[in-house]
């Protein structure tokens, strides 16, 4: 299931920032992150589909078409900022905690449907 992909992406993206925090290295944009960040928007967009569409099939009770649509951005411009180490911390953080919360309702809704 891609919000399973999606929870490990946002892993990813954490595990990513931290590291280049670190390291204390900064990435170029054309050749590295740029290719990087379009797959991962392809992926995303093709979560982005799948869930709108079992939304419109199954009216989750917790879930809505506008709250699919905040984390669809969010995840991009998560996977853009994981990039960047010098991205504020405390909103990277919150914006992490607020798209794992909605992935892991969305997977608790399909148990439920």
């Amino acid at each position: 299931m891609h919000t399973e992909k999606m929870l490990q992406h946002i892993e990813n993206c954490r595990t990513r920032y931290f590291q280049l925090r670190e390291e204390e290295r900064d990435l170029d944009f054309y050749t590295e992150v740029q290719p990087a960040c379009e797959q991962s928007f392809i992926e995303i967009e093709t979560w982005f589909s799948e869930m709108t569409r079992w939304v419109k099939l199954n009216s989750p009770r917790h879930i809505h078409l506008p709250q699919l649509q905040h984390t669809k951005e969010a995840l991009e411009q998560i996977t853009v900022q994981s990039y960047h180490r010098k991205t504020s911390r405390a909103m990277f953080l919150k914006s992490l905690q607020s798209i794992e919360y909605t992935l892991k309702t969305i997977l608790e809704e399909m148990m439920n449907v």
